[in-house]
């Protein structure tokens, strides 16, 4: 992150300690006189809409520290990160990344959830993450150094959520259950882009189609991802036909996961 200096009219500097308001009117940047500008990745927000930034005298450096960040004047504040663009405009949303560890563990016998393999992402690392929530929302980071995105936790009804590792993950990271797990996570603001060829393919079967439609939008995700991770056009389309036949028969992404695990070891 660095800070930078805007030209300005030494004459109109204004005195020292000033802070403008955020609801003043905005000052057009040809007669601005002073202004900080923070540049970063993701960072829009013209300069006289960063209040809680203190302004630069004549013979200033770059502060050492800022005032604490104001809920009622800073656009930075937790109170709008996670709000929209389109509600707060020209104000970015900033993921924040948080950092834990956690031991891998495996459910043995909880409903649809059989035989996942997952790492528990508690409360307080919840609230962290997106303050205030208790339904499903997906995170995108680092587990040790396997790069994830798109990811769903799934809340657990006691404001704690769990990060189900799929193969991919498991391969990834070389970790099984018992072992720990180093996170880095932020919450993933994306949209996830469902897979075309699949789409195509599904349009073909109605049923399959009325099926897949009913589901919840992070189930239809599931598909999605699972093929989308395919590593050849081979394997991309035996996924494609495996889901649009699991999905004609009713069934889930665990399910269908389920079932074909359930195959396999009859096979054996």
């Amino acid at each position: 992150m660095r800070l930078w200096l805007l030209p300005h009219q030494s004459k109109n500097l204004p005195p020292p300690g000033h802070h403008p308001s955020i609801r003043s009117p905005a000052v057009p940047s040809s007669s601005a006189p002073l202004a900080l500008a923070l540049q970063s990745e993701n960072l829009t927000t013209p300069p006289h809409r960063l209040p809680c930034l203190p302004p630069l005298g004549p013979s200033s450096s770059v502060p050492q520290s800022f005032p604490p960040f104001s809920r009622k004047t800073c656009p930075l504040s937790p109170a709008t990160r996670h709000q929209s663009p389109a509600n707060q405009p020209g104000i970015p949303i900033l993921a924040l990344m948080v950092r834990f560890t956690a031991t891998i563990d495996k459910f043995d016998k909880q409903g649809e959830k059989t035989g996942w393999t997952y790492v528990v992402v508690p409360e307080e690392v919840a609230l962290r993450l997106k303050p205030g929530c208790r339904q499903s929302f997906r995170v995108k980071g680092k587990l040790d150094d396997h790069p994830i995105s798109r990811v769903a936790l799934i809340p657990m009804g006691d404001g704690s959520f769990i990060l189900p590792l799929n193969a991919d993950m498991r391969r990834g990271t070389g970790k099984r259950k018992g072992a720990k797990l180093a996170l880095s996570l932020e919450e993933d603001l994306a949209e996830q882009v469902m897979n075309g060829d699949f789409m195509a393919c599904l349009a073909d079967e109605p049923k399959a189609q009325a099926h897949f439609d009913s589901l919840a939008k992070g189930h239809q995700n599931y598909f999605s991802k699972w093929i989308d991770s395919a590593k050849t056009e081979e394997t991309k389309a035996t996924r494609i036909a495996r889901a649009i036949n699991a999905l004609a028969k009713g069934m889930g992404y665990p399910e269908m996961l389920r079932a074909a695990k359930a195959e396999r070891d009859r096979l054996r």
